[in-house]
């Protein structure tokens, strides 16, 4: 059972609520001159570039690997680096500040996500900026090994750079052939931090004697292994993960991956992504409404029952796709508000990246949700548990401390389903369950007070 603090918040400002959705209308981003065919794809064969927070300010920077006279990465002298440009706010800088890499021996150093890439960047030592990994002994053409004990290069973020020396970082034996590719085509684990301390995770998603998922009876799990701050763990949990009826659910990163994962209510856990209705092959619809399904991290699994998750129409024949090779758009936290946006790259009708006379754009399309998950906002004076929360139906809140209270529930419209101007009992009791699965929206009013919240009901 799962408890989450309510927030504290004054003065409060009741917002027009359009929740669990990215935005209907998008925000130009300005993206600079790349000279690139592929500026219009992020993670296909051919992408060159990608986006990361290199400087740990919340808001990730663009990274362009390639120079395209040479096509290889970019070289001063025999120092080669990427490109950044880092992220204004509203825009990429229209200039690059050089960022020095270590020299891999690597053909494919200036590609990030393609079929070939043996590294990638994430933030491993948790200080908010990305450290490159490099998988792969080039002279075995396999993961690096110590012995018998299999590892990463991983050099450090310097905050200008990368480190010219690497650390060994330790990874489980997984019986897989391809330890030494991230993002390639057979890769069946990732990293992402699953239990919200900020460091990446390894995630072992097939089991190499089946050839698919990992189960335990009827239930299909992830294994992962958590980071210890200098290494992976040697064992793994059994990380629960919902029936996608999904053939590729023991795929990251693949062309056949319909889904993904991604912190999308700001609690600092990913959650699961199912983009794909397998019956039509195509995204999931509501009507006219085309949408995601959005599966909660619980903290020890992913919750087996879903949020709809709207999506603008994009008129975009791959928006169940992730990270395929035809796919143009991505989501990340552009803004800064520790919640992922949706990024569209490509202009359909020409085939290639957004223009407004010469200016080259993204569409950011923003999202709506009003505020942080209620875990993670720590602006508190005061703390108050709603529980459980996600809830199936009741949930309770002790609330002691105040006098008469009045409480508000909304819907994910702004539509208030429940109002007590002055309530007595010390604890409030509500029960969801004849309402539909969502995100609703608390406020609790004492005196000059203000506490705002939200309750997540599933099925």
């Amino acid at each position: 059972m799962k408890s989450f603090p309510l927030t504290f918040i004054l003065p409060f400002i009741l917002l027009n609520f359009c929740y669990s959705q990215f935005n209907s209308s998008s925000l130009e981003f300005n993206v600079p001159e790349l000279g690139e065919t592929y500026d219009d794809q992020i993670y296909g064969d051919n992408s060159n570039y990608s986006v990361f927070d290199f400087n740990g300010d919340g808001k990730p920077d663009l990274i362009d690997a390639e120079d395209n006279s040479s096509g290889s990465v970019w070289t001063n002298g025999s120092q080669k680096y990427w490109k950044v440009y880092l992220n204004t706010g509203t825009a990429f800088s229209s200039t690059a500040i050089q960022w020095n890499i270590p020299d891999l021996g690597e053909t494919y150093d200036d590609q990030i996500y393609g079929d070939n890439s043996n590294y990638s960047v994430f933030d491993f030592n948790g200080d908010g900026k990305p450290d490159l990994i490099d998988a792969e002994d080039n002279s075995s053409g396999s993961v690096w090994t110590n012995g018998s004990q299999k590892y990463w290069k991983v050099y450090l973020n310097t905050g200008t750079a990368f480190s010219n020396t690497a650390i060994q970082w330790n990874i489980p034996d997984l019986g897989e052939t391809y330890d030494d590719q991230i993002y390639g085509d057979y890769s069946n684990y990732s990293l992402s931090d699953f239990n919200g301390d900020n460091k990446p995770d390894l995630i072992d998603a097939e089991d190499n004697n089946s050839g698919n998922v990992w189960n335990s009876g009827n239930q299909k799990y992830w294994k992962v292994y958590l980071n210890t701050g200098a290494t992976f763990s040697s064992s793994a949990i059994q990380w629960n993960i919902p029936e996608l009826g999904e053939a590729y659910d023991d795929q990251f990163y693949g062309d056949h991956s319909n889904y993904s994962v991604f912190d999308f209510n700001g609690d600092g856990k990913p959650d699961l992504i199912d983009a794909e209705d397998n019956n039509s092959s195509t995204i999931w619809i509501g009507g006219n409404q085309k949408y995601w399904k959005v599966y909660l991290n619980t903290g020890g699994g992913f919750n087996s029952s879903f949020i709809q998750w709207n999506i603008p129409d994009l008129g975009e024949n791959f928006d169940d796709q992730f990270y395929g090779d035809n796919s143009n758009y991505t989501v990340y936290d552009f803004d800064g508000d520790n919640l992922p946006d949706l990024i569209d790259a490509e202009d359909n009708n020409s085939g290639y990246v957004w223009t407004n006379g010469s200016q080259k754009y993204w569409k950011v399309y923003s999202n709506t949700t009003a505020m942080n998950s209620i875990e993670s906002i720590t602006k508190t004076n005061v703390s108050l548990i709603a529980s459980p929360n996600p809830t199936s139906g009741i949930f309770s809140i002790d609330l002691q401390q105040f006098t008469f209270p009045s409480v508000s529930i909304f819907n994910n419209l702004g539509q208030t389903i429940y109002h007590e101007e002055t309530l007595s009992s010390h604890i409030f009791n509500f029960d969801l369950k004849p309402y539909d699965q969502g995100i609703y929206y608390i406020k609790i009013k004492n005196k000059n007070e203000t506490i705002q919240g939200t309750i997540i009901k599933i099925n």
